[in-house]
């Protein structure tokens, strides 16, 4: 026979786990001292006493552990405990990584820029023609935000075209973030709408649009950017007016020759359509009808400028009512 301590021993169970053990009828001592009230388990006990030891090691219900030392599927009830812990992991896993996220928002800033609600509207159709929602590029599903301040800046690009835009933002913080164009079209649409100011903020890798009808997020898009500031350098070219009509008219052709003359004058041209520049000493580039007409509809405000600075460079439209505002086209070549 062996005492409580020699089971504990041999079992690497402790004295009062015993005792807990004999308590909940998990194991039971072969005979207890009706004086003394000393346990004594029997060699048979000690092989019991580890099987239970594994078992609280991996965290068994004591209801289950009676199980498996009758003998009730002993192998099943292992492998649903086994089922339950997998289970328990994962979600331990999921809030662990919420956890990570709370840390980090508390201890990452949040950068803001606070701006007219209906001028950001504005700001963000101006540029969402440019994307390519379903690029592989993250970065040209996206519209770059950019904030030195005073000015909020949106730029987008699908590589054949680009398009720039700013708004008024005294007072806001510095930041950049690269922002899902589909988030941004949405969220215009939902809760934009209506006079007031809104705000665009980051804050580690949410991005959150504030506005008059409501509170949008998304999660900002991981991609650099491309560096857009080399092709908006400015480079010596030849000036014009465009209107907006001929534009519209010479879009159901393929491509567009854009040329620009003297006086500031602007030839398309395009199967049917006529008139123009008399003097077409100016270069002379072909850009997809299409783009030209998506980046004249987007462009706010009457009137139009046109710049052309040779057979492959872009050309540059701007609004004359919104300085910041302006969309490149890619040349293309004569088929």
């Amino acid at each position: 026979m062996l005492s409580i301590g020699d089971l504990a021993r041999e079992s690497g169970l402790s004295v009062s786990s015993l005792r807990y053990y004999d308590k909940v009828g998990v194991l039971v001592p072969h005979t207890v001292d009706p004086h003394t009230g000393y346990r004594r388990y029997t060699f048979d006990q000690v092989d019991q006493a580890r099987l239970v030891a594994g078992m609280r090691g991996i965290g068994l219900p004591v209801r289950e552990m009676v199980e498996v030392l009758r003998g009730d599927d002993p192998h099943g009830v292992l492998a649903a405990h086994v089922r339950r812990l997998e289970r328990a992991l994962d979600e331990a896993r999921s809030q662990t990584s919420r956890l990570h996220s709370l840390i980090t928002d508390r201890v990452t800033p949040t950068s803001s820029a606070t701006v007219s609600a209906g001028a950001l509207a504005a700001a963000v159709e101006s540029v969402l023609y440019a994307c390519d929602p379903h690029s592989p590029f993250a970065a040209l599903r996206g519209v770059l935000v950019e904030c030195d301040g005073t000015a909020l800046r949106l730029v987008a690009t699908d590589r054949y075209r680009m398009a720039v835009t700013e708004v008024a933002a005294p007072g806001s913080d510095e930041f950049s973030t690269l922002v899902p164009s589909e988030f941004l079209r949405t969220a215009v649409h939902d809760h934009l709408p209506g006079p007031g100011v809104a705000s665009l903020s980051r804050r580690a890798d949410t991005v959150t649009l504030s506005g008059p009808a409501g509170i949008a997020r998304a999660t900002a898009l991981p991609e650099t950017f491309p560096d857009y500031r080399v092709v908006l350098a400015p480079r010596p070219g030849t000036v014009g007016e465009l209107d907006r009509d001929r534009v519209r008219r010479a879009s159901t052709a393929e491509t567009v020759s854009v040329r620009c003359g003297a006086g500031g004058r602007v030839r398309l041209a395009a199967p049917g359509v006529t008139g123009g520049a008399d003097d077409t000493s100016g270069p002379q580039v072909l850009v997809p009808a299409r783009h030209l007409r998506e980046a004249v509809d987007a462009l706010p405000g009457g009137r139009l400028t046109v710049t052309t600075a040779g057979p492959w460079a872009p050309v540059e439209l701007r609004a004359a009512d919104a300085p910041g505002t302006v969309s490149l086209l890619m040349p293309v070549a004569d088929a």
